[in-house]
């Protein structure tokens, strides 16, 4: 019988910039897939974002990605989100990136998503050094209120997670599976890291057995 000694979750190793940049083509290449293959009824499908269709999570993906590559159009998101009611910056501006691509059909939004994803990642890579420890909620409201509020964590932890996590999103409403490829596990080791951040419970020990 082997025994180890479980290793801390708060000592897992974030992956570098170029790595995780590298995750994230990795999943925009299985999203393309996975798009390809659905049928007009299935980019109608719920997803378990609540409100969003798989069309609208496309959109806001597309937004996200258009955002980090044209600082100026996230600015203007935000300045429009604040005036819709009921919102705050983060949901109102998630609706401005859904509303602004409405009219698309489902081939110009793979095309985008595409075009806006490559862009993105160009430009996270382009980030000067010095910059990664500016703090990323000046930038990217997604940041705010994550366990660390820098551009480096918005790069290294957050591009890879959001890409995945509405991979999975799509997977699931579609009824397609998911799939497990060579990063999966480094984007939840992230996940449980984070977790552990912020976990004031008694210790536990996760098996992945």
């Amino acid at each position: 019988m082997f025994t180890t000694t479980p290793a801390r979750a708060s000592e897992i190793i974030r992956p570098t910039d170029l790595h995780a940049l590298g995750m994230v083509r990795g999943e925009l290449s299985r999203i393309q897939a996975l798009l390809g293959g659905l049928d007009p009824a299935e980019w109608l499908r719920p997803t378990d974002c609540a409100g969003w269709s798989v069309r609208d999570v496309v959109a806001h993906m597309i937004g996200e990605n258009e955002e980090l590559s044209r600082p100026t159009r996230l600015i203007r998101r935000i300045r429009a989100a604040r005036r819709l009611a009921g919102t705050n910056d983060g949901d109102g501006r998630s609706e401005r990136q859904i509303r602004d691509r409405a009219e698309r059909s489902a081939e110009q939004r793979m095309a985008e998503l595409a075009y806006w994803g490559r862009k993105a990642t160009l430009a996270a890579e382009r980030i000067p050094g010095p910059l990664h420890r500016m703090r990323g909620s000046v930038f990217f409201p997604a940041v705010r209120g994550a366990p660390e509020n820098t551009i480096d964590y918005f790069i290294r932890v957050l591009m890879p997670r959001e890409a995945w996590m509405h991979r999975t999103d799509i997977a699931i409403a579609t009824r397609r599976p998911v799939g497990i490829g060579a990063h999966d596990g480094e984007v939840v080791r992230q996940v449980i890291r984070d977790l552990a951040c912020a976990w004031s419970g008694p210790a536990v020990i996760l098996d992945s057995l």
